[in-house]
């Protein structure tokens, strides 16, 4: 099977990219970040993308199941909006181009408690 993971340089996401390594059932792990993964391994395909220009890459979010670690969080992202913009929006441009590119699996990591009408914007 060939895996996406996109939040792979995350602390969850570099734990998920390890463990799709070392897993036989996994000859591909596709990674999608905007750094530099820092890990070796041949299985790895790693693409360091720019999440604002999707042109030349979202045809590559290909694969049997996506995973996604992506998030972050306001003090990183600087607001409310750009929270929501990492959290929400790359994880529907993600989803929809896994859908188009023929992924037919998606695993969402989210927080626990995570609840759309939580009074917390976090949660």
């Amino acid at each position: 099977m060939k895996a996406i993971v996109v939040g792979a340089t995350g602390a969850v996401g570099r734990d998920l990219v390890e463990l799709l390594c070392h897993d036989p059932r996994y000859t591909e792990v596709r990674t999608f970040t905007r750094r530099e993964l820092g890990i070796e391994n041949p299985k790895i395909h790693p693409y360091v993308v720019d999440l604002e220009r999707t042109e030349g890459w979202h045809d590559l979010v290909q694969g049997d199941v996506i995973f996604s670690a992506l998030g972050t969080s306001k003090k990183q992202a600087g607001s409310k909006e750009a929270q929501y913009h990492i959290d929400h929006d790359y994880q529907m441009m993600f989803a929809e181009f896994a859908k188009k590119n023929g992924v037919r699996h998606k695993v969402l990591v989210s927080s626990a408690g995570a609840d759309a009408s939580s009074v917390s914007f976090f949660m």
